[in-house]
């Protein structure tokens, strides 16, 4: 009997150990989970118009000689109020991925590729409201791939009935 209360007592205080121990680890890991960085209030959400790619300007087929097609469209937008006027000055960077198909005997650097197109277009009135084209730079090209970064800069009461087309031309 007293070798039995002995292993009992044994095996009872390795339990509350490890209980205390391991309930300590949970609580520093909770902890350190709970801190954030950055408090809700100071970060600024910026939202981006919706943007759209619109499927006849999508492809730009030249006489035989390539195929160019918007892949992926990628924004990133800034946001501030002009504090005179109360209107949204946005600053939106883009990335577009497109994808260009050549035969083999053409080389790449001589082709005259299209622009791209962008517009701003208020949903409500379907009225477009600015135009802008944008060179493609062949210059940052892997394979097939050519990828064009670029901003651009408008103002206006806010983003909430605006899209922005993509496209070639």
């Amino acid at each position: 009997m007293k070798l039995f209360l002995i292993k009992f007592t044994y095996s009872f205080l390795s339990c509350v150990v490890i209980t205390f121990l391991a309930s300590c680890s949970i609580l520093d890991y909770n902890k350190g989970q709970n801190k954030s960085q950055y408090s809700q209030n100071n970060v600024k959400k910026n939202k981006c118009p919706s943007t759209k790619i619109h499927s006849k300007t999508a492809n730009y087929i030249s006489t035989k000689k390539y195929i160019l097609s918007i892949k992926k469209i990628e924004m990133a937008c800034k946001n501030e109020v002009v504090k005179s006027s109360n209107i949204l000055n946005t600053v939106i960077q883009f990335k577009v991925k497109m994808e260009l198909k050549t035969n083999n005997k053409i080389k790449t650097k001589d082709l005259k590729l299209p622009n791209i197109y962008i517009a701003l277009v208020d949903r409500e009135s379907e009225v477009v409201l600015a135009k802008m084209t944008s060179k493609i730079d062949i210059k940052n090209k892997e394979d097939n791939l050519i990828l064009n970064k670029k901003k651009f800069r408008f103002k206006h009461a806010n983003n909430d009935n605006l899209s922005i087309y993509f496209g070639l031309q």
